[in-house]
C-alpha cells in the first residue's frame, strides 16, 4: 500500500531586470516584495504551506495547499 499523494501549488517569480537597478534602489525593491509577501499571506493564511522566501536577491516562491489560495494570494 502506497503513501497517499497531496497536490500543492508553488507560486514562484523573478524581478525580471532587477539587475538593471541602482544600488540606491535595490534594498526598496526587497522592502517591496516583503511587505508584498506579507501581504498575501495574511489574505492566503489558511492555505499557506510554507511561507514567501526570497532567493538571489529577486527570485521568490512560496508552496499553497491547493490552487485557489494560490491564486488568492497572487
Amino acid at each position: 500500500m502506497g503513501v497517499p499523494l497531496k497536490i500543492y501549488c508553488a507560486l514562484t517569480g523573478d524581478v525580471v531586470g532587477s539587475t538593471k537597478l541602482s544600488d540606491a534602489d535595490r534594498p526598496k525593491l526587497a522592502d517591496f516584495l516583503l511587505e508584498s509577501f506579507h501581504v498575501a499571506s495574511v489574505h492566503s493564511r489558511d492555505g499557506l504551506v510554507l511561507p514567501f522566501e526570497i532567493s538571489r536577491g529577486d527570485q521568490f516562491q512560496s508552496l499553497y495547499q491547493d490552487l485557489p489560495t494560490a491564486l488568492r494570494a497572487a
